[in-house]
């Protein structure tokens, strides 16, 4: 293969052309399409190795492609996809900027290259791309989405809203959309308009589990907990391993006072994510509660809760109901 390059980058290629030309009519390729021809062979190959989940390969070709004829914005946005998929943003990132310095227009190179760099932690700097992105196609409702997310990430929740907003007018069907102006909402403080995009999302098929626990989110606060409670339920019934609805339950149940069931909840979210300081203080909470129900006599309960407290605030400190709660309950434990 190596021989091929060097020869087809190296002297003029002559195509022998059949069908409607007739046979033997000859076209003249200049010597500076060959670099074009071979690199988009390679990108044709690294297509067949994705489709059949050769992924390294398929980036081993793309990085043949890029050095037959490094001036193919395609195949940096390619390379920078396979990358991305990987979840190796920098990577990714490296390859959109190139097809992006070669290709100011290309929406994909510019709308890859934010995205990069919103998936590598910075929402801010992508913002900026993003905005070139639409400048090129102002009416592409993904990178509307896209931008309302990281405008959420960095506080500039009004600036969210215009483009959640622009975007389900954009594509009133796609339920991904109402589902982040849902939480656009939310994070305005609007819950009912929340709970009312949500669930123009669920008339477009079953939520996400992320946005029925936003819906949930959004029934609690505006007095609807029993809603909440089965939106949670039919979570955990379809994924018993969803430490944040077994943790939201536990808080819903307790305020019904049923402590029973809220510390069988809060126990099995700790036991999904023993890392949750919400899912920790509410053990906490239920047991001291269970403790002080019991006439106070059982020191074994309380001990266990001051030490889920413990561990809470070790990975949260800064925590002033906690640190107040281990202070009473917590004393020669």
């Amino acid at each position: 293969m190596g021989a091929m390059v060097q020869g087809a980058a190296a002297v003029m290629v002559a195509l022998v052309v059949t069908g409607c030309c007739g046979p033997g009519y000859v076209v003249a390729m200049r010597p500076d399409d060959a670099p074009t021809v071979v690199a988009r062979r390679y990108m044709d190959d690294a297509e067949l190795y994705r489709v059949q989940g050769m992924e390294d390969a398929a980036i081993e070709s793309l990085a043949r492609a890029i050095e037959v004829n490094p001036r193919l914005p395609e195949a940096h946005i390619e390379l920078g996809d396979r990358y991305r998929e990987r979840e190796q943003y920098g990577e990714a990132e490296r390859a959109y900027a190139h097809a992006a310095a070669l290709d100011p227009q290309s929406f994909d190179a510019v709308y890859h290259l934010a995205l990069a760099r919103h998936l590598r932690g910075a929402a801010g700097e992508a913002t900026v791309i993003y905005a070139r992105a639409l400048a090129i196609s102002p009416d592409d409702a993904r990178a509307h989405r896209a931008v309302a997310a990281a405008h959420v990430q960095t506080g500039r929740i009004y600036e969210a809203l215009r483009h959640a907003y622009r975007a389900v007018e954009l594509e009133p069907a796609h339920q991904a959309g109402w589902s982040n102006l849902g939480a656009v909402y939310a994070r305005l403080g609007d819950h009912e308009q929340a709970v009312e995009a949500y669930r123009r999302g669920a008339t477009l098929g079953e939520l996400a589990e992320g946005a029925r626990l936003g819906l949930a989110d959004a029934h609690v606060q505006v007095g609807r907990a029993e809603m909440a409670i089965a939106v949670l339920e039919r979570v955990v019934q379809e994924n018993p391993d969803s430490a944040a609805a077994h943790e939201r339950l536990g808080y819903l149940r307790y305020r019904q006072r049923d402590v029973d069931a809220a510390l069988a909840h809060y126990r099995q979210a700790v036991a999904i994510d023993g890392q949750d300081p919400a899912a920790l203080n509410g053990v906490g909470v239920c047991l001291v509660t269970k403790w002080l129900q019991g006439g106070a006599s059982d020191r074994a309960m309380r001990r266990e809760a001051v030490e889920h407290w413990r561990v809470s605030l070790r990975l949260r400190p800064s925590q002033p109901r906690i640190v107040d709660l281990l202070g009473r309950y917590g004393r020669g434990m």
